[in-house]
């Protein structure tokens, strides 16, 4: 609809993004994404590179990866579908300010195992996404059994 000149309902499309509640939406999936989540994680990275210079251990680094990464970009993720790319680039992220920009030490699948088991319980962001799209099946459920 965005290259007709018909208006149906005299509705104005728009073709520049439009900001809805943080989240941009618009016609090219590239602009979506690069305003929608690049900026966020671009945002993310230089809130958890002020915190690399403290001298915390790495269940402080976990609880920051958290609080201060995954959790800027969940509500986003929980209406957009979520590139690949994205996915990579916000884990790759995670585990370099978990480092400190070094070599891992411990397996990822440790870290990302409760801390019952010995593990951090690291936020998995892949993970993160999927539950969040599954959860719209619930939603669906309930709606549908009135």
């Amino acid at each position: 609809m965005k290259n007709h000149k018909t208006k149906p309902l005299e509705i104005n499309v728009s073709i520049d993004p439009t900001k809805i509640l943080g989240t941009y939406i618009s016609h090219d999936s590239d602009k979506n994404n690069n305003l929608s989540f690049f900026l966020k994680i671009q945002k993310m990275e230089t809130k958890l590179n002020i915190w690399l210079s403290r001298d915390l251990t790495l269940m402080g680094r976990t609880l920051l990866a958290k609080t201060l990464g995954i959790s800027k970009l969940v509500y986003t993720a929980s209406m957009l579908t979520v590139p690949r790319e994205v996915i990579k680039r916000v884990q790759t992220k995670l585990f370099t300010f978990s480092w400190k920009n070094k070599k891992d030490k411990i397996k990822r699948e440790v870290l990302f195992q409760e801390m019952r088991k010995d593990g951090l319980n690291f936020p998995n962001f892949a993970i993160t996404v999927k539950a969040l799209r599954l959860s719209w099946i619930r939603s669906m459920e309930v709606s549908t059994s009135y």
